[in-house]
């Protein structure tokens, strides 16, 4: 009886650490980006309500949101995938950017200015500058199937 109160005692002081340890390892995983953006009109001030639609080409998935009152908006947990923007505003010409590339774990910070006109005249941004990571000073990198094939190896057989 003895043995199995300090059994379950030790288990009890040790459990609460274990499943910390548990949590924090599995936090470290993310697979998804998050994409943050403001509008703004050719001065520089917010544009509220503006709606904004991100859509996935591959899939076609589309999700929707307008910008809040300081222009703002986001897309949390989106795929690690390629994406096309589309932004609408009253008074303002319509506002496309594609391929937009996300990765997993990315933050993705940008500002799109809209220009005056009216919706039925598009402005689309076909190319994509280097992508710089404004959010957190995280670091991270992507590593594909080939990069992991051409690590030197010792022993390995070319043969």
């Amino acid at each position: 009886m003895m043995k199995v109160q300090v059994a379950l005692r030790y288990l009890g002081l040790r459990l609460p650490v274990l499943l910390l340890l548990i949590a924090s390892i599995s936090s470290g995983q993310v697979t998804t980006a998050t994409f943050y953006g403001i509008v703004n009109d050719p001065g520089g001030a917010s544009i509220a309500g503006a709606s904004v639609t991100l859509t996935q080409p591959d899939t076609g998935a589309v999700i929707t949101t307008n910008t809040d009152s300081g222009g703002e908006f986001t897309f949390d947990f989106l795929k690690a995938a390629t994406y096309d923007l589309k932004i609408e505003a009253q008074g303002f010409k319509l506002r496309s950017s594609r391929g937009i590339e996300l990765t997993a774990s990315q933050k993705f910070r940008a500002t799109f200015g809209m220009e005056l006109g009216s919706i039925a005249e598009t402005v689309t941004i076909e190319g994509q500058s280097t992508q710089l990571n404004t959010v957190s000073a995280e670091q991270r990198q992507t590593i594909v199937r080939q990069d992991l094939t051409e690590l030197p190896v010792a022993q390995r057989s070319f043969d």
